[in-house]
């Protein structure tokens, strides 16, 4: 079972990058999309004075946290989970799932640039990964995975 932990009125999950792996594969198991939130600080900040960015981020199927110092902020002293989360270990993790099994996946990015980025890391580094498309998507100081 995962915990949740509330960060400027945000709730997070605070499990393992394996427990957040397991989430995510299960979700593939479905015929619905689904959104997997790595919020930053800055998206925290930005939620915090913004409902309706808060309300967008809580409605996602699976909220992480994407950076060690909102862990540090709730508190969390526990270094695997301090490490995983410096290390980004559940992208990592997901990213090798998506490339061994050969999956489809469909960019949000903010700019034009970030397609190229993502692109290159995407097709040099996990090869299996087909990308079937990109859109802009101006959802401010968050990076989402979607699929």
């Amino acid at each position: 079972m995962r915990e949740k932990i509330n960060v400027l009125d945000v709730n997070i999950e605070y499990c393992s990058a394996k427990q957040a792996l397991k989430a995510a594969v299960e979700y593939m198991d479905t015929p619905a999309t689904s959104v997997i939130d790595l919020v930053t600080i800055e998206a925290l900040m930005y939620a915090r004075d913004d409902q309706g960015y808060r309300e967008a981020i809580e409605q996602s199927d699976l909220v992480l946290p994407g950076q060690k110092d909102i862990l540090e902020a709730a508190g969390i002293t526990d270094s695997r989970s301090i490490r995983e989360t410096a290390s980004q270990t559940f992208l990592r993790l997901w990213l090798k799932y998506l490339h061994r099994n050969h999956c489809r996946v469909y960019l949000l990015v903010e700019t034009d640039e970030e397609v190229d980025a993502l692109t290159g890391c995407l097709t040099e580094e996990y090869r299996g990964i087909a990308i079937v498309g990109a859109a802009k998507w101006h959802r401010a100081r968050k990076r989402t995975i979607c699929w």
